[in-house]
Order: C-alpha cells, then sequence, then structure tokens
C-alpha cells in the first residue's frame, strides 16, 4: 500500500511535486507478456516510432525458446516485435534489417549456387594445375589426376616432388 501526503495548499512547490509524482506514476500501456499494465517506474518501451511495445522490467526477458535471460536497455536485441538477447539475436552475422524485413533471401536455388561456385572454382584450378588436357592424346583432363584414355599421368613436374 502506498500512502501519499499531498499537501493543499497549491504553492507552485506543491503543484510542480505533485506533477513529478503524478509523471512517475503514469501509465505506459499494457505489458506485451504478461498484459497487465506496466507504470513508468516499473516498465520499459522498445521498438520502431509508433510501434513501441511496452514490458515490466520482470517480464522484459529473451524471447527465444529456451533462454529467458533478464534483458534490460543496453544488452537487448529487438526484431519484428520480439526482443532478444545478445546470444539470440536473429540472423547473427547479418544485419537485422535485412533479416527483418525479409531482404535476406536463402531459397535452395541461391544456397545451391553457392555451394556448386565453390566446387566449379576447385575444378577450374584443378584444370590449371593438371593441364587442361592430356599432354599425350589431348583429351579433356576432367579433373583427374590419369588421363581416362590413354592412362598418362597428369601431373606436371613441378606437383610430383
Amino acid at each position: 500500500v502506498l500512502w501519499v501526503v499531498v499537501c493543499l495548499c497549491f504553492s507552485p512547490w506543491c503543484v510542480l511535486a505533485l506533477y513529478f509524482l503524478f509523471l512517475k506514476m503514469s501509465n505506459l500501456g499494457k505489458c506485451k507478456i504478461c498484459s497487465k499494465t506496466a507504470y513508468s517506474l516499473e516498465g520499459v518501451t522498445v521498438g520502431p516510432p509508433g510501434k513501441t511495445d511496452v514490458y515490466h522490467k520482470g517480464c522484459f526477458k529473451c524471447q527465444n525458446e529456451g533462454c529467458g535471460w533478464q534483458l534490460n536497455m543496453t544488452n537487448y536485441k529487438y526484431c519484428d516485435g520480439r526482443v532478444y538477447c545478445p546470444n539470440h539475436e536473429p540472423m547473427k552475422g547479418y544485419s537485422n534489417k535485412d533479416h527483418c524485413h525479409g531482404s535476406f533471401d536463402t531459397s535452395s536455388k541461391q544456397m545451391a549456387s553457392q555451394i556448386n561456385a565453390q566446387h566449379q572454382q576447385q575444378t577450374i584450378v584443378n584444370q590449371q594445375v593438371r593441364g587442361a588436357s592430356c599432354p599425350n592424346c589431348k583429351a579433356p583432363a576432367k579433373g583427374t589426376k590419369f588421363c581416362g584414355q590413354c592412362g598418362t599421368k597428369l601431373f606436371t613436374e613441378s606437383m610430383r616432388s
């Protein structure tokens, strides 16, 4: 129970003190987690202007499943209306802006092309080292150590040592 003694003299000092008391007890809105009213002394607001979310300080925890780490105004990460601890920030290594607004594409076609690019580059290097064709019969090397037609070893002299 909070007992407050209020002076009714309406002097400028008392009015100012009452004003600051009212500000400290002002209603921020409903907590996003527990749906109870959060007041300015016990709550935090996070999010972009116009779309802020209100949390009680006790409810302001990492929303990654199984974490629940207590957050504060210096260690939280905000993405798509959810708050995270630094360890569970979505898409670590990429900017939250790219991840949260869907501009980071992880389609299977893109991922396959990135994986195959490394394999294709390695094949080109192998052909350059081993020669693009067999020096004996001029058959394509196909990235192997021996010629598929005549069996000639395709390594150069510098590769043998």
